[in-house]
């Protein structure tokens, strides 16, 4: 019997226990006072001060004068910010897998597209497997340019001559739409929309700053030739010397196309100039003066085409197919699903 009181006595104690915490949790979740708290009253008045850097959080988190009531409160907040930084997690991964893809898919076409170059420059240079090691020195300056590139060893792998088209092969180029113009700042009201309206009259114009800054978007897709005209007027012309050609990719990452070197009006009198991205992939043009000191930056227009994609012209047999399929190993199909044979 003593046992069997003893052991309904501690069962009695545990549910006492119990009840004690449950009371406590419900009081906390609920803005009451926390019973356990050594101040309860002084506890449930500051529990805003409960997290870190607040006035009180020394004495009521540290020092644990308020556990119960601090705990309650840290709860929900953790919760909750768990649920959103979890969500927030999980956005983000979302986006960097579809980030990755895209590169990786990007950067398996260069490899592809620098195969295929390199091969048919190995028929074509004097000394293919030096110039395909020392391609780098291909740009003025370098150790090897001038043999390179004056001597015309490696006109290939440098890119001098073109690689001929093949028979019945086409080039297709075809100008990208701007959209949402934008300029670091703006003199009176020409605005940077004037730089791609289509009337060479118009003109976009910074203020006079440093490393003043056109900018427009476009889809992505990778870049051929930025056409940019200058201001004809005399006074000003030589505003755009130095200026950078960038792209701007779906990751903010910026690379470099080239760089305005203006001429004078009376070499150049249409002010037109031709910067080959060589196909670098984009989704934002951006013209930005880099060079010591305040300038203007003014654009009469800009433009953009995409990079030229070789295409197979259609034989006469493609008469018999409907539009958008092309005739090939004896039936119509989409041009994709027969180009490779096509091309065999």
């Amino acid at each position: 019997e003593e046992e069997e009181d003893e052991q309904e006595e501690e069962e009695n104690e545990e549910e006492e226990e119990e009840e004690k915490e449950e009371k406590q949790e419900e009081d906390s979740d609920n803005g009451g006072t926390c019973a356990g708290d050594k101040f309860p009253d002084v506890c449930s008045r500051q529990r805003d001060h409960c997290t870190e850097g607040s006035k009180f959080y020394e004495w009521m988190v540290i020092e644990k004068n308020c556990e119960c009531t601090c705990k309650g409160s840290k709860g929900r907040d953790d919760s909750q910010n768990d649920d959103e930084d979890e969500e927030e997690r999980k956005s983000k991964e979302k986006k960097q897998k579809q980030l990755d893809r895209e590169e990786e898919e990007e950067e398996e076409e260069e490899e592809e597209e620098e195969e295929e170059e390199e091969g048919y420059c190995a028929s074509q240079d004097a000394f293919p497997d030096v110039c395909k090691a020392k391609k780098d020195d291909c740009k003025k300056g370098s150790q090897f340019y001038e043999w390179m590139v004056v001597e015309k060893n490696c006109e290939c792998t440098c890119k001098l001559g073109k690689r001929p088209k093949d028979e019945d092969e086409i080039e297709t180029c075809k100008k990208l739409t701007l959209r949402n113009p934008s300029q670091s700042s703006t003199f009176e009201d020409l605005v940077a929309g004037n730089a791609i309206d289509g009337n060479l009259k118009t003109l976009s114009h910074t203020n006079e700053e440093e490393g003043a800054y056109w900018t427009a978007e476009f889809s992505a897709t990778k870049v051929g030739v930025v056409e940019v005209h200058n201001f004809q007027q005399d006074c000003c012309f030589e505003q755009l010397d130095g200026a950078c050609v960038l792209l701007q990719n779906k990751r903010g990452n910026k690379v470099k196309c080239g760089t305005i070197h203006v001429e004078s009006i009376a070499d150049n009198p249409e002010q037109v100039y031709s910067i080959d991205c060589e196909g670098k992939t984009g989704k934002e043009i951006i013209i930005q003066l880099n060079v010591p000191g305040k300038r203007f930056l003014h654009l009469r227009e800009v433009k953009v085409t995409s990079e030229c994609e070789k295409e197979e012209e259609n034989s006469e047999e493609d008469s018999r197919c409907p539009s958008g399929l092309t005739f090939c190993d004896g039936v119509c199909k989409h041009i994709h699903m027969c180009k490779k044979s096509t091309m065999d």
